[in-house]
Order: structure tokens, then C-alpha cells, then sequence
């Protein structure tokens, strides 16, 4: 059924985002460090590894599931991408510390400002 097809797909695009989105902080260390070459490393493994999934996928999935191959893919890149860069950043990451007092409370009052205007 093509409507399972694409829900499926924007599921496991939708993984795939949270994934790229959650490397992030892994993202912003190298491009602090500017070390270019590690994120461009990270992206073309996960290019690699994405382009065997969508191969493996189109040629081992029914027909009616090609979308879901592409999300499929897109899954393994957010995957990749994610575990090489925090593999290498891991020891590196500065964990962010909470406590009230290092809240600015003139940013909070004009978020909480924004936030009202908003409704």
C-alpha cells in the first residue's frame, strides 16, 4: 500500500533528523576546533554507508516500499554521521553545567515576553 510506503518513510526521516540533530553539539566541537577534515570525513562515511543501504534496499524490498528504502537510508546516514562524530568527540564534549544563577534574567523575561505575545 502506498500510503504505508510513505508513512513509513517520513517516520524514518523523521529519526533520521532527530539523529543529525542530536550530533550536533559533536558538529559544533569540530567547527570551534575548525577541524574540517573529521566532519568531512563523518559525512562521506555516512554517504557511503547510505548509498549501500539505498542499493540493498531498492534491490531486496518490494516495489511498493521504494520510499521506505530512501528513509531507510536516510536512517543509516543520521546513524553514521551521529556514532563517527561522537566517537571522536566524545572525550573532547564540554558538558554543559545548570544552575540558576548562570540564567541572564533579562533573556529569560524577554523569552517569557515572546512566548506570551505568542499566543
Amino acid at each position: 500500500d502506498i500510503d504505508r510506503d510513505f508513512l513509513l518513510a517520513g517516520v524514518l526521516y523523521c529519526i533520521a533528523s532527530w539523529l543529525e540533530a542530536i550530533a550536533e553539539p559533536a558538529v559544533l566541537h569540530f567547527l570551534r576546533r575548525l577541524d574540517v577534515p573529521t566532519r568531512a570525513t563523518a559525512e562521506g562515511l555516512a554517504t557511503i554507508a547510505k548509498t549501500i543501504t539505498t542499493v540493498i534496499a531498492l534491490k531486496n524490498l518490494d516495489d511498493q516500499w521504494a520510499v521506505t528504502a530512501f528513509g531507510l537510508s536516510q536512517l543509516v546516514y543520521g546513524l553514521t554521521y551521529a556514532i563517527f562524530l561522537y566517537s571522536k568527540a566524545w572525550n573532547g564534549l564540554v558538558r554543559p553545567k545548570f544552575s540558576i544563577a548562570s540564567f541572564d534574567k533579562s533573556t529569560c523575561y524577554l523569552t517569557t515576553v515572546f512566548t506570551i505575545q505568542g499566543f
